[in-house]
């Protein structure tokens, strides 16, 4: 590895408490600094509250939702459950409920779920409920009972009852319900943070076909929650512990060899806005996916000129596995 010239150095370690309940396993740091090669070639690094972990695992993900089925139902309808109809779809079971209060024949709510390989996905929703709303600005949706906070944590319980393993809440907000202004709802979407490490949309390098992660969406007002989505029902399996990871320090000095070696020739003169550590997975012959901890490095796309797109120059999404160093995408 070739000695990386820093023309500003600041690195400051601070030992805080994060989030997640296994705190102790990662610590927060701060970067600023400059690399540079012996052509002159600079690469900024600007980055604040990075997560760097003391402990790393990998291991498998096996869906195991047809197993719980039965527990599924019940924590979705309660004592609805026993006025269900079943049927049957394409091989997949799907659960009607009849509105008691509605014309005959009229759907109160139904539950699908898809149980092909590696998929594990299920749909519920309540049509006794108004789904259709728009946005509001604030945090607490207006004429509900629950505060954001709230919300989330009665969603994150539920999503725990139906099988989901440290729900990890990645955007939502509130919601007004059409044609009923004041009565508001939140809607969510959660990944997991297996060991306080999340999966997230950026992880995903080969397309939604060849990775898959921890993902629900959820409904919920003061009145419940009528309506959850998504490919959650997993468990861990095959767990094991990385002796010998890829450190933060160890990954700047990698970024120095890749800005030495030209990979940073087509970036644009933007600086590194975003360090973070997340999951990644691939598919396995036995339809359980295998997770590996990533290094995922970033600038602001959002940033890059029409000129610089214009002469060939993107933003960097840089991807490398924190077990080995090998690059995941880029």
């Amino acid at each position: 590895m070739k000695r990386f010239i820093i023309l500003l150095l600041c690195v400051i370690g601070c030992f805080a408490l994060t989030q997640f309940t296994i705190a102790e396993q990662q610590t927060q740091r701060t970067l600023q600094l400059t690399l540079q090669n012996s052509q002159g070639k600079k690469l900024e690094i600007d980055v604040q509250d990075i997560q760097e972990p003391t402990k790393l695992y990998r291991f498998d993900l096996a869906p195991v939702g047809s197993e719980r089925i039965q527990s599924t139902i019940d924590t979705l309808f309660g004592e609805e459950a026993q006025m269900l109809v079943e049927k049957e779809v394409d091989g997949s079971p799907l659960y009607l409920l009849p509105d008691p209060q509605g014309k005959p024949g009229t759907l109160g709510a139904f539950a699908s779920f898809s149980y092909f390989f590696g998929d594990n996905s299920i749909s519920y929703i309540d049509y006794r409920r108004d789904l259709n709303g728009g946005e509001v600005e604030g945090i607490n949706a207006p004429n509900c009972a629950l505060t954001f906070e709230q919300a989330d944590e009665k969603c994150q319980n539920f999503l725990e009852r139906l099988g989901m393993e440290a729900p990890f809440l990645i955007a939502g907000g509130p919601r007004v319900a059409s044609g009923k202004e004041t009565k508001g709802f939140y809607f969510f979407q959660y990944t997991s943070a297996f060991d306080g490490i999340s999966f997230t949309r950026s992880t995903m390098c080969t397309g939604a076909n060849d990775t898959m992660y921890p993902f629900a969406s959820i409904y919920i007002s003061d009145e419940g929650i009528f309506s959850v989505g998504g490919n959650f029902q997993y468990e861990r399996r095959n767990v094991e512990p990385i002796e010998d990871f890829v450190s933060l320090d160890e990954l700047i000095e990698r970024l120095q060899f890749y800005l030495e070696s030209g990979l940073f020739d087509k970036m644009p003169p933007l600086p590194i806005s975003s360090i973070s550590l997340e999951m990644i997975s691939a598919p396995k012959s036995d339809g359980s996916f295998s997770v590996r901890p990533v290094w995922v490095v970033q600038t602001d796309r959002r940033a890059v000129k029409f000129e610089w797109q214009q002469a060939g120059l993107f933003g960097l999404n840089l991807k490398i596995y924190a077990d080995d160093g090998s690059i995941a995408s880029m």
